[in-house]
């Protein structure tokens, strides 16, 4: 486009040049012309001016048809009321755009792409529907770039912002915007700008997909979406597509597998990648139970899209989880039934728990559920297996359940009936079990009595 340019204004200054060049020699020829005479000048002048035309036309390359392509959506499993809902929220009002938000691989970035392959974008914004992942962008800048070369081929300049713009104004169109978190988190103030001037444009509907639960505070959004985790039927159902094979849905292993990645769907297609082509899930089973979230990756790339680790690191390095909030994460991780708020100061020494957790929570790596912390089941391998903490800091969390065991021995040779410490034994099962086994690889003398209690 700017190569055409450049070859008209070429072809203008060489005209004119040439133009003015004939006129000045008749001039100093001091010829006067009769208005026949003038022209048949003109004529001559004219047809010389459309040889060099005719010669600059050679040089230019021959036009290439250039235009964006939506990516396919591929599999869509269990989101049918969720796609009802966004497409109601986001189509409202075009001043208030739809946030997609959440923990990752919960879903975000296919639930925004479902949005723009619908029946009612796809009538209402034929092919001005696009997409960009930001997660390779650090700056507003950047941002804007990728836009005016992935959807416009526009070479970034110092005027890519207008270019951007004015491309966006040429009809209705829909806009999702995914991992905004990425130029978001290291370039907030004009990262916003630019989301206010998009919605500036009228007609530009938009959908901005982020990591964790903060938002854009400057953007008047509609009500916010966070994809549900998958039920164990549509998991099931994820799972032997992806791997082909529609016998895996009756392996006996399957359930455990699924249950170990705890409705994520971006776990669930990559474990299932794993098992393409496999017959039976032992092999898989056993690699599972030694590589953990290792095993969820595909090609060599390691990109978010194919190594869950990568993404998991992605969300724990974000700066505001520098110190205590990583460090509980670390903590919590170590617990399989989660933990009641009401005890987080018992088992965290950390300075400003409160601080800690809440930051954990924005960053949508801890949820509430019942009242308990809780931490997605593959993020939480992830984390025991590679953000340990020193057996120091994790003391005074086996030891407030070893003591809970304790008070269970006590109830029982005393049949005093504490209805609440046995209905607490029930939820903590599971953590109590893993507190007695670390107190006994320490030698702590209680551990005996924790056991059988």
């Amino acid at each position: 486009m700017k190569h055409n340019q450049a070859i008209s204004n070429i072809y203008q200054r060489i005209s004119l040049d040439r133009l003015d060049r004939l006129v000045r020699e008749e001039s100093r020829r001091g010829l006067r012309h009769t208005t026949k005479e003038n022209a048949k000048t003109r004529t001559i002048l004219g047809s010389k001016i459309d040889e060099i035309g005719l010669q600059i036309d050679h040089l230019q390359p021959p036009r290439t048809e250039i235009s964006y392509s939506l990516p396919e959506l591929g599999l869509f499993i269990g989101r049918n009321e969720e796609i009802n809902t966004a497409r109601q929220t986001w189509l409202q009002d075009r001043q208030r755009p739809l946030l997609i938000y959440g923990p990752p691989g919960i879903g975000k970035s296919k639930l925004g792409l479902a949005l723009l392959h619908d029946k009612a974008a796809a009538e209402k914004f034929g092919a001005r529907r696009f997409q960009l992942p930001c997660d390779h962008y650090k700056t507003a800048k950047e941002v804007i770039a990728g836009i005016g070369l992935e959807w416009f081929w526009l070479n970034s300049s110092d005027t890519i912002e207008g270019e951007v713009i004015a491309a966006l104004k040429r009809g209705e169109c829909a806009v999702f915007l995914d991992n905004f978190e990425t130029p978001h988190r290291r370039d907030t103030a004009a990262s916003e700008a630019w989301l206010q001037r998009m919605l500036g444009i009228e007609d530009l509907w938009l959908i901005v997909g982020v990591q964790g639960t903060e938002s854009p505070v400057v953007v008047s959004w509609a009500e916010r979406l966070q994809p549900k985790r998958l039920s164990m039927d549509d998991a099931r159902q994820l799972f032997c597509k992806i791997s082909g094979n529609p016998a895996h849905a009756t392996d006996p292993r399957l359930g455990g597998l699924l249950t170990d990645m705890d409705g994520v769907p971006h776990a669930i297609l990559l474990l299932a990648a794993q098992a393409e082509g496999g017959e039976y899930l032992g092999t898989l089973a056993h690699r599972w139970q030694t590589e953990t979230t290792k095993l969820l990756q595909r090609g060599q790339d390691h990109s978010r899209e194919t190594d869950i680790e990568t993404s998991y690191e992605f969300a724990i390095a974000n700066p505001k989880l520098e110190g205590a909030p990583r460090n509980l994460l670390s903590i919590l991780a170590y617990l399989p039934a989660g933990l009641a708020e009401a005890d987080l100061e018992k088992v965290f020494e950390g300075e400003s728990p409160s601080a800690a957790l809440k930051e954990l929570k924005r960053a949508a790596l801890v949820y509430m559920e019942a009242g308990r912390l809780r931490i997605l089941a593959p993020l939480r391998y992830y984390v025991l297996r590679t953000h340990k903490v020193t057996g120091g800091e994790l003391r005074p969390l086996w030891q407030n359940f070893m003591q809970l065991a304790a008070r269970g021995k006590k109830i029982r040779e005393e049949s005093s009936g504490e209805v609440e410490v046995l209905r607490l034994l029930t939820i903590e099962h599971p953590n109590a079990q893993w507190a007695v086994g670390v107190a006994l690889d320490e030698g702590d003398p209680g551990a005996i009595a924790g056991a059988v209690g």
